[in-house]
């Protein structure tokens, strides 16, 4: 009984530590991935990390569903995607239809 309280007590420690623990976010930008917005003439608008961050932020409360069951609900944030698409110089009355691709397919 004894050790089950142990190994629980080192199990919340050592989450305690990751959850608390800063990760250099440095490192996150340096690595993270550019997002790139080409319209139908083939221009590219290209992002980096770094600019996303500067952009403004809107935060919205919703439900996150998954094949139409509630995963979760809460805060989301990020640039809104018509901000997006005006850096990119696209005109929203002729977008019809928005194609997103994530970089590993």
């Amino acid at each position: 009984m004894k050790n089950k309280y142990l190994a629980l007590a080192l199990t919340a420690t050592i989450l305690g530590i990751l959850i608390v623990t800063p990760i250099g976010s440095a490192s996150i930008a340096e690595s993270a991935p550019n997002m790139e917005i080409t319209n139908l003439s083939g221009t590219r608008y290209l992002f980096t990390f770094t600019q996303i961050l500067t952009m403004p932020k809107t935060v919205v409360n919703s439900d996150l569903y998954c094949d139409g069951a509630l995963v979760t609900y809460g805060d989301w944030g990020g640039v809104l995607l018509s901000y997006l698409l005006t850096q990119a110089q696209a005109n929203a009355s002729e977008i019809g239809s928005v194609r997103f691709e994530a970089s590993d397919g």
